[in-house]
């Protein structure tokens, strides 16, 4: 009876985010005068056209600039917000299910072309959850150089509050589900912080093709700036990085790489020098979206040695019609292959509506395990943006 009252409450909440009113759009598509159906696949992961967009500046080709295009503060600014259901099997001592609202977030979004080559980036969370503690949060800030916003071929330079695109792209910004890949979104274990979507101070330098080939290289602090965000470097080693990637075809399916060299500052008479290789790649149609990658890498031991690190994803999703979205994601994450409650396996099951031009609702389950320990949650969230 419990678990029935439950779902129901579930629908409940479903039923009335759908039947919210539909009277707005976000800044990107008020500038151009278009639906957010053309940078994005069906729902929030971004299409071909979006990732150009992004890696272009957060412009398109033709933008002369804010004062020369006579662009109003509302095509450069967007609010967002993020209100959950929250049903956790696992979380309670005390009770077999624990329920709870929450508000994820409250944040702004605003970027786009200054002036001919440059633009800029903002993401500022002025209120996040994080566990039992709300905080606010810089997550991205930059300035962004383009040689040639206007051709097929350019390169460009960044600096700020950066992390890869090659990671936003497979799984941690526009995404199908309510949570991330664990093996991009959770730290590396025994004391080190770092994950691959960590947002650090530092620049980064690009190459974009008209044939198709993307590559970008980064010099940034590190120090695990997702778990702590911005922080100062814990250390004086700047960790780099190195994105390789090959687009396949007109809707975005693409074969890359990934390689991450870092240290981090565990205590005071402990340094972990570590790496991280990859390879990611998805398959991209009109109605199916394929997606995966595998990360691996070793850090060092207190003790001595080393300890391996491997971890993957698979997500499938699939288009019903223009506003419904399912998928189904299996995560593995092994952070040390002699230590079982460092490893974090299972399934993620979820749906999407989109509410026409306010945001959507995604009603998702995750079925994790971590050693003996379970993480069964299900979540509906409603995210609105203006």
């Amino acid at each position: 009876m419990k678990k029935l009252i439950l779902l129901c409450a579930v629908m409940v909440i479903t039923m009335t985010a759908i039947s919210a009113p539909v009277n707005a759009v976000a800044a990107w598509a008020r500038r151009y005068g278009v639906d957010c159906s053309m940078c994005h696949w069906r729902l929030n992961r971004l299409n071909q056209t979006g990732r150009m967009f992004l890696l272009r500046g957060h412009r398109m080709p033709g933008d002369k600039g804010w004062s020369e295009d006579k662009k109003d503060l509302g095509d450069y600014v967007t609010l967002t917000s993020k209100i959950r259901y929250i049903v956790d099997r696992d979380r309670s001592a005390t009770e077999n299910i624990a329920t709870e609202f929450d508000i994820e977030a409250f944040s702004l979004y605003t970027g786009g072309p200054i002036e001919k080559n440059w633009s800029y980036f903002v993401e500022q969370y002025f209120s996040e959850r994080s566990g039992t503690t709300t905080r606010s949060k810089l997550a991205d800030a930059y300035a962004f150089y383009n040689s040639d916003p206007d051709d097929d071929t350019w390169f460009y330079a960044r600096a700020g509050q950066i992390y890869p695109y090659q990671i936003y792209y497979y799984g941690s910004g526009g995404r199908l589900s309510i949570g991330r890949p664990s093996v991009i979104n959770d730290v590396a274990g025994l004391g080190n912080n770092y994950t691959p979507r960590d947002r650090a101070y530092g620049v980064s330098v690009g190459r974009v093709t008209q044939s198709g080939f993307l590559g970008e290289l980064g010099i940034i602090n590190g120090a695990g700036g997702n778990k702590t965000p911005n922080i100062r470097e814990n250390n004086n080693h700047k960790d780099a990085y190195l994105t390789l990637e090959k687009v396949l075809d007109s809707n975005g399916s693409s074969l890359g790489a990934y390689a991450y060299k870092g240290e981090f500052k565990v205590s005071d008479t402990f340094t972990d020098k570590f790496d991280r290789f990859g390879l990611v790649g998805n398959y991209t149609n009109a109605t199916t979206s394929i997606m995966g990658g595998a990360l691996w890498g070793s850090h060092d031991l207190v003790a001595g040695g080393e300890r391996d690190a491997f971890g993957y994803y698979l997500e499938v999703g699939k288009a019903f019609d223009p506003n419904w979205v399912g998928f189904v994601r299996y995560d593995y994450y092994d952070r040390d292959k002699d230590d079982a409650s460092l490893k974090i396996r299972g399934p993620v099951i979820g749906a999407s509506y989109r509410l026409g031009k306010v945001g959507r609702i995604t009603t998702e389950y995750k079925g994790y395990k971590s050693g003996s320990a379970k993480d069964r949650t299900l979540m509906t969230e409603f995210q609105w943006m203006y």
